[in-house]
């Protein structure tokens, strides 16, 4: 074998590998931890509580509902993978204003949202000089306090091209 081609198979072997997301929705969270891992792709796993109201008996526990970046998404490898389960929120639970802490160094934004009530699910993952540059539920929209926030920084986090939508959450009147 001669040096370029063997400088051309090291590069093949070393060189990160793109993969496409799965679709995740629909399952159980050790099912999606699997599919992910064949994949060499991570994965976080939040809640996102829904109002009484939109319960339906036929939501299970432990299924992902949620997921970013969409299946299909080209991403590399190591990519994290957000993943939202589904929890109907308690009577003590109140629709909350998602900040906006696009921006922010990730300590300011991890306090801001732990203010409004919400859960960073992805916290351990960011170095301290890292700014978020994008977030899931997307700022001003409402949820309910305990969601979890997956927030993409920029030294890392997911592809966040194509979101998921954001459940309908009901403010409460007063």
């Amino acid at each position: 074998m001669c040096a370029v081609e063997l400088v051309l198979v090291c590069f093949l072997l070393t060189a990160p590998r793109d993969s496409e997301v799965p679709k995740l929705t629909g399952e159980r969270v050790a099912i999606a931890k699997q599919i992910v891992q064949l994949r060499d792709l991570k994965l976080q796993v939040g809640v996102f509580y829904l109002s009484p109201k939109n319960w339906r008996q036929d939501i299970k526990r432990d299924v992902i509902y949620l997921q970013s970046p969409q299946p299909g998404t080209k991403v590399s490898e190591g990519t994290t993978v957000a993943a939202w389960m589904f929890e109907a929120a308690q009577p003590t639970q109140t629709p909350t204003e998602v900040p906006d802490v696009r921006g922010k160094p990730i300590q300011e934004a991890l306090s801001v949202l732990k203010q409004a009530g919400f859960i960073a699910m992805n916290a351990t993952e960011s170095g301290d000089s890292a700014r978020v540059v994008d977030q899931f539920p997307r700022a001003g929209n409402f949820a309910y306090a305990g969601t979890s926030v997956y927030l993409t920084t920029g030294n890392g986090g997911p592809v966040t091209a194509s979101p998921p939508s954001t459940p309908v959450i009901e403010k409460r009147k007063e």
